[in-house]
């Protein structure tokens, strides 16, 4: 990404003046200061990185739900099986944070929930 080349220059540039002996006090705290900034930066487009990969993966799992519920309700309206889809999808995200957090359930356990909830809560109607 030409964005992380130029942040990446920009604080390499930065680190390197910090580094130089002697100089104004003052500019060495504003390089600080701006370096401090820039790290801000590199860190918000990392987590945006994360963010656009973990999205990713979420719109995959919705294309199989899509594809999987289709094949048990072809008559549904392609929106419907695509809410549907999405609903599960974050779901399972939160059943996940749930489960994680417990000692007394079992990824076979949490994972019947879940095939519970989808088996007998999507029907045509």
């Amino acid at each position: 990404m030409v964005v992380d080349h130029i942040v990446e220059a920009q604080v390499l540039d930065l680190v390197l003046a910090l580094g130089e002996p002697g100089g104004d006090v003052l500019a060495r705290g504003e390089q600080a200061a701006d370096l401090a900034a820039l790290q801000d930066r590199m860190e918000t487009f990392a987590k945006a990185d994360a963010v656009a990969e973990i999205e990713a993966v979420r719109q995959q799992q919705t294309a199989v739900n899509i594809t999987l519920f289709e094949s048990f309700l072809p008559d549904l309206p392609h929106n419907e099986l695509e809410a549907y889809a999405e609903m599960v999808v974050g779901a399972c995200e939160r059943l996940s944070l749930w489960y994680v957090q417990r000692d007394d359930v079992s990824a076979t356990a949490a994972a019947e929930l879940v095939m519970r909830l989808v088996w007998f809560g999507l029907r045509p109607h």
